[in-house]
């Protein structure tokens, strides 16, 4: 029914508990059917909220049911410029309110859930997790439109001004941003590009790999929100700073994030207009779609010769850096793997100058024993970024798969996005 209306963007707004279930488990249907539709569909975008379980009693492993799909784009929230108020009463939570300062899409929202996903990665021998959130969005008092069931919510996240609207809080809200940025996205990739079915593993690579870190973005300019009295009007007071309490519920402080990826925001905040530059602008950035790569052996190699590449396996691509200037280098790797928990195909990243050598999320934060090895391929993950400052000179980026799976029933592809800045 999807595919014969033509939408290739679905999103899923509608994420489990994760106390109901094993923390961060890939035991639902929900994911494994997602990660089926997905291999067999590979032109279909999925965008799934991460869920809100931030606050609960675990603070990692908290991404549930369709959310914890390899395939899918799991996208959690960060707070918005809207001007914001921490309101006390009924539990707590921030809610619109104009009189107040703007609120800084910088810092989580305390409510988002976070990573990791458990794998039970039989196939690589590495701890059994993997990168879920993918990417974050605003998701703190948005407005939005009001369905009837919604009514017993009235102004709780703030008043609107329109019957038909609401503000509303939750990854439910930042996962539309981001079904909305892929529209746009994919349009622009078929208008400039002339790739006319763009793969959700195209559209996916160029979002990540145009995120803002939001641990080196952080606008100091903004400033917490003021409490104001309850009808507007006089001076408004400092605001409870955050953990202290005034006479309410106290205001939970937000999580603090590690640079990109890490176990609170992924691979960082969505930015629209770097994206759509990027697939817009042949002199700006560069992306591939479906390139198609095996392993030599059915079944795989060794996983300990993660290093070895096989003979026409691999895709090179080479990347001059232009002279006396300062670069950065961003590159993203994305794929569709066939329906399991663990990876069923194995495809890893790395970018080489000279003696120098980078894999794909190799300089990855997150909590202890879950992340790979440092200056090793990153063997559990279908999504894998490497950004590189200072780059010293022409770069050599290499894409090979060391395990396939035979019984796949299509063709293994991958697809590939970089963006190289510079500064003098």
């Amino acid at each position: 029914m999807v595919q014969e209306l033509a939408n290739e963007i679905y999103n899923h707004s509608i994420a489990g508990d994760f106390t109901t279930r094993r923390p961060g488990g890939y035991d639902s249907s929900l994911a494994a059917g997602a990660d089926r539709f997905i291999w067999e569909n590979p032109e279909m975008l999925v965008v799934v909220a991460a869920g809100n379980s931030g606050l609960k009693e675990s603070p990692y492993g908290q991404i549930q049911d369709v959310a914890v799909a390899k395939n899918v784009l799991t996208v959690g929230a960060c707070e918005t410029k809207n001007p914001l108020k921490w309101r006390p009463e009924g539990g707590g939570q921030l809610r619109y309110h104009r009189f107040c300062r703007d609120g800084n899409p910088s810092k989580m929202a305390s409510f988002s859930s976070r990573d990791p996903a458990y794998t039970n990665n039989s196939i690589v021998h590495q701890p059994p997790f993997r990168w879920k959130t993918d990417v974050v969005a605003p998701g703190v008092a948005i407005l939005s439109t009001k369905a009837r069931g919604r009514a017993a919510l009235g102004s709780k996240f703030g008043s609107s001004w329109d019957d038909d609207y609401f503000f509303d809080s939750g990854t439910s809200m930042a996962a539309p941003m981001v079904a909305g940025a892929a529209a746009l996205l994919r349009e622009a990739i078929q208008e400039r590009r002339g790739i006319t079915q763009p793969s959700a593993a195209l559209l996916k690579a160029i979002l990540i790999n145009t995120t803002d870190d939001l641990k080196t973005s952080d606008d100091p300019a903004a400033s917490p929100p003021r409490a104001m009295p309850a009808d507007g009007g006089g001076a408004p007071a400092p605001a409870p700073a955050p953990g202290s309490s005034s006479g309410g519920a106290a205001r939970p402080a937000p999580p603090s994030v590690n640079p990109a990826p890490d176990a609170v925001q992924g691979f960082g905040r969505v930015n629209i207009p770097r994206a759509i530059l990027l697939a817009m602008d042949t002199k700006v950035g560069t992306c591939y779609d479906r390139q198609s790569i095996t392993a030599d052996i059915p079944g795989g190699l060794p996983l300990a010769s993660s290093e070895l590449e096989p003979a026409g396996s691999s895709h090179r691509y080479t990347l001059p850096i232009p002279p006396g200037v300062t670069s950065t280098l961003a590159v993203t790797m994305c794929y569709a793997d066939s329906p399991g928990t663990a990876l069923q195909n194995v495809i890893s990243l790395k970018a080489t100058s000279g003696a120098m050598t980078h894999y794909g999320n190799d300089t990855a934060y997150q909590v202890p024993d879950i992340r790979p090895p440092l200056n090793t391929p990153d063997q559990r993950n279908n999504v894998q970024k490497i950004v590189w400052d200072r780059v010293p000179g022409t770069v050599e980026v290499v894409v090979w798969c060391s395990h396939f799976d035979p019984s796949g029933a299509r063709p293994l592809t991958f697809a590939i996005a970089w963006i190289i800045t510079t500064r003098t």
